[in-house]
């Protein structure tokens, strides 16, 4: 869904979909709408010296934010083993350098169990099950708190991004400080019930509206051709407070 990452997780979005006759295709007119709108943030006056990316998948998203936001400092979380040695690859030369978690987040710290679909080109993973049927093959991860997480880095991020497959909610349950402190938040948000118990866009929109944010922009809508259905879309969520908000005319 976001567009730095798109064609991987395309890719792995559709590969536990395929047992149902399902596939899910990118609309190619919004296909660079998020780095319009990530750069727009940048335009009226969003500047964050922290980000963090959870689900950073290979690395793409915070090779391209942090291209916008030079200088910034990246947290990057990824519980899957084999994609976060991808991401530390590519991210290698990044300056100021990341701080990888290879950790899945959650409400509280413990350990969970990582489904993972395989297929040619990328491998989908989520802590919850797919209405497909059973995982290609599981593996054991820590799950921490983002509070806990970034409480040992020793900074607080202004920009949250996450793409948990479903688990945004749970996890922004243990983001209580991360929340009161960033300014911006970006959800990818799934509108079908493709993974077992995923979060809902009336329970993304209640926690975040109940922790002092306001829907700023949607990005990246993403429709199956099967019937034309809404499969979802990066939510952007910012501060009631933020200056990005304090414009309250049309022109």
């Amino acid at each position: 869904m976001i567009r730095t990452i798109a064609q991987g997780l395309l890719s792995s979005f559709n590969i536990p979909l395929r047992p149902l006759g399902v596939q899910v295709v990118r609309n190619r007119q919004a296909e660079a709408t998020f780095d319009r709108r990530i750069r727009q943030l940048a335009r009226t006056g969003f500047s964050p010296s922290v980000v963090l990316d959870g689900g950073a998948f290979s690395g793409e998203w915070s090779i391209e934010v942090c291209g916008v936001f030079p200088n910034c400092r990246s947290i990057v979380v990824e519980p899957n083993p084999d994609m976060m040695k991808v991401a530390r690859g590519k991210l290698a030369g990044i300056q100021p350098q990341p701080h990888f978690a290879e950790v899945a987040l959650g409400p509280e710290s413990g350990s969970a169990r990582l489904n993972l679909w395989s297929g040619s080109s990328a491998t989908a993973a989520s802590v919850l099950e797919h209405v497909s049927g059973p995982p290609s093959r599981t593996v054991d991860v820590p799950v921490r708190r983002m509070d806990d997480l970034v409480a040992e880095v020793g900074v607080m991020p202004d920009l949250i991004k996450l793409d948990l497959q479903g688990f945004e909610v749970p996890a922004l349950r243990g983001a209580q400080r991360c929340l009161q402190h960033a300014e911006v938040v970006i959800l990818e948000v799934g509108c079908l019930g493709a993974y077992v118990g995923r979060s809902s866009p009336r329970e993304v929109m209640d926690l975040m509206y109940d922790a002092g944010f306001l829907l700023h922009d949607i990005a990246d809508l993403g429709y199956r051709p099967y019937d034309g259905a809404l499969t979802g879309a990066d939510f952007v969520f910012a501060k009631g407070s933020s200056r990005l908000r304090s414009y309250a005319g049309f022109r």
